[in-house]
C-alpha cells in the first residue's frame, strides 16, 4: 500500500515524478499523499511509459488505470491524454538527468543547478567536456536496454521497440538543447506539493479530503484552511515533508534512488511547498 502523492514527483520530473513527478521522477515508492491506493503496473511499465508516453497502444491496461489513479491529483485531469503526457515526460526527464549525471561524472543535484541556472543538458555536457552525441548516444543505450528486455519478456514487439527507440532519440536530441527544463522541473515539483500539501492539510485538521479540495478551490489556501482549523501552516508543511522523507527513506533502500537524488528531491519539495502552502490553485 502507498500513499498516493509521490508517484506524481517524482511521475513527476522529476527524478524528481520528477524522482522526479517528475523526478517526477516515477516509482510507487515515490508516494506522499493518502488515501494509499494499491499500484497493479510493475516498475518495467513505467519503464515503457517514460519511454514512449503518448504511443496509442502504449499503456499496459494496469499501467493505464494507475496513470488515471496519480494523474496529477486531480480528478478532472483523470484518463487525460495531456496529463499522462505530462507524467511521461516528467520521468523521461529524470532518466535524462541521470544520464547526464553519468555522462559527466557529476551528482544528479549538480545537473538541477545547472538547469535551474537556465542551462540546458547539453550545456551542462559541454562544461564537462562531453559532447551533445555523446549524451545523446548513451541515453538511447540505456533506452534500447529496456526495450530489448521489454522485447525478450514478449510485452512488446521488435517493430515497436524500434518505433519507440526512434522517437526517443528524436524527442532527447531536441530537449537536450532546451534551457527551460529547470522551469518545467519545478512545475512538476510543484504540483506534487500541491497534492501533498492538499492531503496534509486533511490529515493535519482531520476534514475530508473532498472538503479540503472543495476550500481551497473557493480560495483559501491550505495555511487558511489549517489556522481556522486550530492549526499552523508549519503542521501541514512538515506533516508533508515527514511523509516525503520516508518514502524516499524507503526508495533509497529499495535502490530505485540515490542519496544525493532524494536529498535533492526533498530540498526542491521543501521550498516548493513552503511557497505553495499560501496559495490557493
Amino acid at each position: 500500500m502507498l500513499n498516493k502523492i509521490g508517484t506524481t514527483i517524482m511521475m513527476g520530473i522529476a527524478l524528481l515524478g520528477a524522482f522526479f513527478g517528475g523526478w517526477v521522477l516515477a516509482s510507487p515508492y515515490l508516494s506522499f499523499a493518502s488515501p494509499e491506493p494499491t499500484l497493479t503496473s510493475t516498475q518495467a511499465d513505467m519503464d515503457l511509459f517514460a519511454l514512449d508516453p503518448l504511443a496509442d497502444p502504449a499503456l499496459s491496461p494496469n499501467m493505464q488505470a494507475d496513470m488515471d489513479l496519480f494523474a496529477f491529483g486531480s480528478h478532472t485531469d483523470r484518463a487525460q491524454p495531456q496529463a499522462i503526457g505530462r507524467a511521461g515526460n516528467g520521468m523521461m526527464l529524470m532518466g535524462m538527468l541521470r544520464v547526464t549525471a553519468d555522462v559527466c561524472n557529476i551528482e544528479v543535484s549538480d545537473v538541477v543547478d545547472g538547469l535551474l541556472a537556465d542551462k540546458s543538458l547539453a550545456q551542462i555536457a559541454a562544461e564537462h567536456g562531453k559532447t551533445d552525441q555523446e549524451l545523446i548516444d548513451a541515453m538511447v543505450a540505456k533506452a534500447r536496454e529496456r526495450l530489448d528486455e521489454a522485447v525478450a519478456n514478449g510485452r512488446i514487439t521488435q517493430e515497436r521497440a524500434d518505433t519507440m527507440l526512434e522517437r526517443m532519440e528524436n524527442r532527447a536530441a531536441d530537449l537536450i538543447q532546451h534551457t527551460d527544463l529547470g522551469d518545467r522541473l519545478m512545475q512538476g515539483v510543484e504540483r506534487m506539493a500541491r497534492m501533498g500539501l492538499t492531503h496534509a492539510t486533511a490529515n493535519v485538521t482531520g476534514l475530508e479530503l473532498r472538503t479540503v479540495h472543495t476550500r481551497i478551490q473557493n480560495g483559501e489556501s491550505p495555511a487558511d484552511i489549517a489556522v481556522a482549523e486550530g492549526h499552523t501552516d508549519d503542521e501541514v508543511v512538515q506533516t508533508l515533508l515527514t511523509n516525503a522523507g520516508e518514502r524516499l527513506d524507503l526508495a533509497m533502500v529499495n535502490g530505485v534512488i540515490t542519496e544525493n537524488e532524494a536529498d535533492t528531491m526533498l530540498k526542491l519539495l521543501t521550498q516548493a511547498a513552503e511557497e505553495q502552502v499560501n496559495q490557493t490553485w
